[in-house]
């Protein structure tokens, strides 16, 4: 910590009471443990690298935190890619905007993207440390203690339609909706369906596809293949409608393990 006050080996030994050397040794020691690089070295001049001042970050609210700062630094020395768990029509929607500051400021940084529509599984594997964040619904209720949750936005599903091909409205009741067209719902075991499932109960449709993807029922709405269960926010451009006869409010988190707290707060600034 002295050096990164001081940034100089020679103050940091003299307010340490140990010889410069001892101080350069240390530094060098701590730098091959992390196999990273924490300063920059130009003659009589040192300045902090990225990583040094993720060190010191940590270490500014206390030397307890050193083991904390230390594991950050070492998870992000051998991350190969940031794993987000994450629909293809969130990522878009809540995550995109976030990676481009983020790949802006590390031009380095890759990504892979699990895409799983069933958010129990996207939860598993933050649980598991396969991967970093996900973008999951109602996690409040399936997260265990060591993962974070904070809210990130809200999603409004309404029964969807095509009005070239539909002729519905708000004055219908849900079972002559449902009886008198096709009707296209998310597989089982994802949040829509699981609503759809309890709420409608023996009322489900008997006739009805399951999509994987929102966006590719969404799709399937639009060209007149039947109604469908989306949420609104990812209606814009789209030559359909919705109904409020139906309807289901979804709140939308961010979770992810405490050790990638500040990992995160890089990448979505909060």
């Amino acid at each position: 910590m002295a050096v990164a006050n001081n940034l100089s080996f020679t103050k940091a030994a003299n307010e340490l009471f140990i010889t410069q050397s001892a101080v350069s040794q240390a530094i060098s020691k701590l730098e091959s443990q992390l196999n990273e690089t924490l300063f920059v070295r130009e003659r009589k001049n040192i300045y902090l690298t990225e990583k040094g001042k993720i060190l010191k970050d940590h270490l500014s609210n206390g030397e307890k935190f050193f083991s904390s700062a230390y594991d950050h630094i070492k998870l992000e020395s051998n991350k190969k890619k940031i794993g987000i768990a994450c629909p293809d029509i969130y990522f878009s929607c809540f995550v995109l905007p976030y990676l481009k500051k983020y790949s802006a400021k590390h031009p380095k940084a890759t990504y892979n993207v699990f895409g799983k529509s069933d958010y129990l599984l996207r939860i598993s594997t933050i649980e598991n440390n396969q991967n970093d964040f996900a973008i999951v619904e109602e996690s409040e209720k399936n997260i265990s203690s060591n993962i974070i949750s904070k809210q990130f936005g809200t999603l409004n599903y309404r029964i969807i339609y095509n009005p070239e091909k539909f002729n519905l409205n708000n004055n219908m009741s849900i079972k002559d909706i449902f009886d008198n067209n096709h009707f296209l719902t998310q597989t089982l075991g994802t949040m829509p369906r699981i609503y759809l499932d309890t709420v409608l109960d023996q009322n489900f449709p008997k006739q009805f596809s399951e999509f994987y993807h929102v966006d590719a029922l969404i799709d399937a709405v639009e060209a007149g293949i039947g109604i469908g269960f989306a949420p609104i926010e990812f209606l814009k451009n789209r030559n359909v409608n919705y109904l409020d006869v139906l309807q289901k409010k979804v709140d939308v988190y961010l979770i992810y393990k405490r050790h990638n707290e500040n990992f995160i707060k890089d990448i979505f600034e909060i």
